[in-house]
This record gives structure tokens, sequence and C-alpha cells, in this order.
């Protein structure tokens, strides 16, 4: 229907209207996609008890524990009772702690992962029937972490 030395001779008339239209696109594409970029943190909620029951130092095992949630809330096949070993860890915590723990683990995923350490825990469908993680929502939400 067309010679390839028809389109030639068109898109040579018309290369820089050709050129402005991608480029438009090209501009407005990463308009939208810088837009929807834009950071947003969860709320931080108060440590209770002003952090009396955080030890020095502790940043090293919040961090641990933040990192091995992750690990067990991001894989396919994880088994749900590692995921109950994790659950049981940070239910054992301080109420201190564990809003540490939080803070860390949003500090650290969030802007990934665009869910709160409660919502990642909450979203599990995988867990031990009978668990913790039930408690353990609710003591986090308690707790101010949303």
């Amino acid at each position: 229907m067309f010679s390839t030395r028809a389109i030639f001779r068109f898109m040579r008339s018309y290369i820089w209207i050709i050129a402005i239209l991608i480029g438009a696109v090209v501009y407005f594409m990463y308009k939208y996609l810088k837009g929807k970029s834009e950071i947003v943190t969860p709320p931080i909620p108060d440590i209770p008890n002003n952090g009396v029951n955080i030890p020095s130092g502790y940043l090293a095992t919040a961090t641990k524990l933040s990192e091995d949630l992750f690990t067990v809330t991001s894989g396919v096949f994880t088994w749900a009772a590692q995921k109950e070993s994790v659950f049981v860890s940070l239910f054992n915590l301080t109420d201190d702690q564990l809003v540490y723990v939080y803070t860390v683990y949003n500090n650290k995923y969030f802007n990934s992962q665009n869910e709160t350490m409660t919502k990642t825990i909450d979203s599990e469908w995988n867990y031990t029937l009978g668990g913790v993680k039930p408690r353990l929502v609710a003591r986090l939400l308690s707790l101010g972490c949303s």
C-alpha cells in the first residue's frame, strides 16, 4: 500500500513535529510519574513510658526484628510457623520496644511497600490459626500504630 520510500519522505518532512510530540509525551509522563512518587510517611506514635524499657544500643535488635518481619511477610513460600515465630518475638516485647520496632520498620520499608508494619502483619493470610497474630495487631492498634 505505502512504499518505504513514501514513508521515509513523510517522516523526513514532519520529523520536527514528530520529535516535538514525542518530547511532549515524555515530559507529561515525567511530570505524572514525579507527582506519584511523593513520599508519604505514616504518623509516628509516641513511645510509651518515654522509652524507659528500651536498652541502649537497641537499634540493632529493632533493625534485625524489622528485617525478619520483612523477610517472612514478603516471601511467597514462607511457612506459617516461620511467621508465627517472628510474630511471637514481636508480641513478647514491651510496649515501648514494640513501638520502637514499628518506627524502625516503617522508616526502612514504608516507602517501598506503602504499608505500615501493622497493615503488613494484618494483611498476612498464611498464618497459624489460634496464633498470636490477631493479638499482635490489636496491641499495635491500641498503641497508636495504625
